[in-house]
Formats: C-alpha cells, structure tokens, sequence
C-alpha cells in the first residue's frame, strides 16, 4: 500500500514542476514584472490560445497567480510568485513524499 502511494505522490511531484520550454519563458517574463496577456503575447510571439494554456498550467503549478486590476477596464494581470514561495511550495511536495517512504 504505502509504494502505491508513494509512487502516485512522486508522479504528482514530477507532473506539478514539469514545465515545457515555453512555459519556462512564460514564467521568466513574469518573474520580470507583471503582464498582461496581450503583452505577453507581443513578447512571447505565441498565440493568445496557447498562451491562455500555458498560463492555466503555471497557476495550477502555482507558480504564476493571476490579479484582476481595474484601469479603464478590468483586466488580468498575470505575475510570477516568488521563487522562495515555489521553493516551499516544492519542499512540502517532498516531504509528503518521504513520508510515504518512511
């Protein structure tokens, strides 16, 4: 029982931080300052769509997390969270995974 488990938590782990190159350069541009989708899509030079994709992806990662900011209107703004934040976001995963070791 305790290897099933611990092969689904280690499965788990290994998905959450398998980021594909793009979503690698999504996350870079973020970490830089806070953009919207249009301007990611200027710098990027991917389309909207697939860019929606890779941003779902990372706030499900949880390494990007999306803000809604009222100008002339309401808009999202997209901002990587910081790397000690995803750094113990990734330890906790780990721990739980030695749990199931132990």
């Amino acid at each position: 029982m305790k290897i099933g488990a611990f092969n689904q938590k280690l499965t788990d782990f290994i998905q959450s931080i398998d980021l594909a190159p793009r979503e690698f350069k999504v996350y870079q541009f973020l970490a830089k300052k806070p953009m919207t989708i249009k301007q990611l899509e200027k710098n990027i030079n991917v389309s909207e769509r697939m860019l929606r994709t890779y941003l779902d992806d990372l706030m499900k990662k949880k390494f990007i997390e999306r803000r809604i900011v009222q100008e002339r209107r309401l808009k999202y703004v997209y901002m990587a969270n910081p790397s000690a934040e995803i750094l113990k976001i990734l330890k906790s995963k780990i721990v739980s995974i030695e749990r199931c070791v132990k």
